[in-house]
């Protein structure tokens, strides 16, 4: 299990996390939606002992990342290897990583045709370092396995294939995945907890099943919503795109039955995710 209580991140003047908790179960599947410098990138980066925080406590199995190494891992950036073929990077990483499958990275690689021959460079071929850092971190066979943005310059076929990869790697290992995408058609198609974070602190944790079926919109005038939504739970507020006066409503169910009789169609997590982070006020309640 992993444990976040009231961490907090600084760097200078810059608050990247404060108040932050997360309490993650084993065996499950996470899908992150956040926007950029929404702190996901530094609490994996704390998570993995990459980054030390300023405040608050982070466990992993009850262990804290400086010795937690073992059960975790995301691939880090690569520029201490610029230079050398991605063959040499693959046999490095062996070397110094007992539970590293080298041999299954080998196969991955030939299967994306990647060229082991070629030196790494990231700014020449951003697909092919995504990918290159994808496999790394699923061949790794840690415990719980954190995926940031693998996405990032990598086309849609490529981006199943990852997807597929990653579901067949998790259930193989019963390992523990956080994925933090935007891609939700394919990355989060098998997840099981979808966590959405804005500024700086976790805005809504659900399962993704539930989120789908139990969240409704509302829209119309401002008198209209604001009597709607008495009493309900809402998670967002936004205007109606070139109608200044309409609002929408996005509302978590108590019930899947509540959400049916209210919606004629059923709301995304795309959606659901982009409605929160453009809302109007912060209005969800836990």
């Amino acid at each position: 299990m992993i444990e976040i209580k009231n961490l907090k991140k600084t760097y200078g003047n810059f608050v990247a996390i404060e108040d932050f908790n997360l309490q993650l179960e084993e065996g499950k599947t996470y899908g992150i939606l956040a926007r950029i410098n929404s702190g996901t990138t530094t609490i994996f980066n704390i998570l993995c002992n990459y980054l030390l925080k300023d405040e608050g406590e982070v466990l992993i199995d009850k262990k804290t990342p400086e010795n937690a190494r073992d059960l975790i891992y995301i691939c880090p950036k690569m520029e201490f290897y610029i230079g050398y073929t991605l063959r040499k990077i693959l046999t490095f990483i062996a070397k110094f990583n007992k539970e590293f499958d080298e041999n299954y990275a080998l196969k991955l690689c030939d299967d994306f045709k990647i060229d082991l021959d070629k030196k790494l460079n990231p700014e020449e071929n951003v697909s092919t370092y995504t990918i290159f850092k994808t496999i790394v971190t699923i061949c790794m066979n840690k415990k719980y396995t954190l995926l940031n943005k693998p996405e990032v310059g990598v086309s849609s076929l490529e981006i199943r294939k990852l997807s597929d990869l990653l579901l067949k790697k998790t259930k193989e290992n019963k390992s523990t995945t956080i994925i933090h995408s935007k891609n939700v058609n394919h990355f989060f198609t098998h997840v099981d907890k979808i966590i959405i974070i804005k500024d700086g602190k976790v805005f809504l944790f659900e399962d993704k099943k539930d989120l789908k079926e139990r969240v409704y919109s509302i829209s119309g005038s401002l008198e209209l919503i604001n009597d709607a939504i008495k009493d309900k739970h809402v998670i967002a507020i936004k205007t109606l795109k070139n109608y200044s006066k309409l609002k929408i409503a996005y509302i978590m169910a108590k019930t899947k039955d509540e959400a049916r009789i209210h919606s004629n169609r059923e709301i995304s997590i795309k959606e659901i995710y982009q409605a929160i982070t453009s809302s109007e006020r912060r209005i969800y309640n836990e």
